[in-house]
């Protein structure tokens, strides 16, 4: 169960969780993290959990406080074969804060967001297979 202090920040980094043992992501846990993405300060998700992509594509949401977005995991030598989808709308067109996005493996992106302009780090490895 995911609980929070009101005023506090979350945090919610799930890169490589699969490979540590944990169970694959729930549409419980999705929709926890859908309805706190508003108090969310660093979003990290990694593509290769199977319940991951519903919660991609519902992110289109407004995060306000969001700073740093990152999907996928840089892993030298490792090929990415799973196409990773984001809405077109992605945090519905309203991240303000956002600073540093990364983006790993072979991801369709809105490339025309508005709140690109705000980044101060940008971080794209695509799949050189695709």
């Amino acid at each position: 169960m995911m609980s929070r202090a009101k005023l506090t920040a979350l945090v919610i980094d799930l890169l490589d969780h699969l490979e540590y043992g944990a169970h694959r992501m729930s549409a419980r846990e999705q929709k926890l993290i859908l309805n706190h993405l508003d108090h969310t300060l660093v979003l990290s998700l990694d593509p290769s959990d199977p319940g991951t992509e519903p919660l991609l594509v519902a992110l289109t949401s407004p995060a306000p406080i969001l700073e740093h977005l990152q999907v996928g995991v840089y892993r030298p030598g490792r090929p990415w074969t799973k196409v990773v989808p984001l809405p077109a709308h992605l945090l519905g067109n309203h991240a303000p804060s956002l600073r540093r996005l990364f983006l790993y493996g072979t991801v369709h992106f809105p490339w025309d967001s508005s709140f690109l302009t705000s980044l101060v780090r940008l971080a794209v490895e695509i799949n050189p297979h695709e």
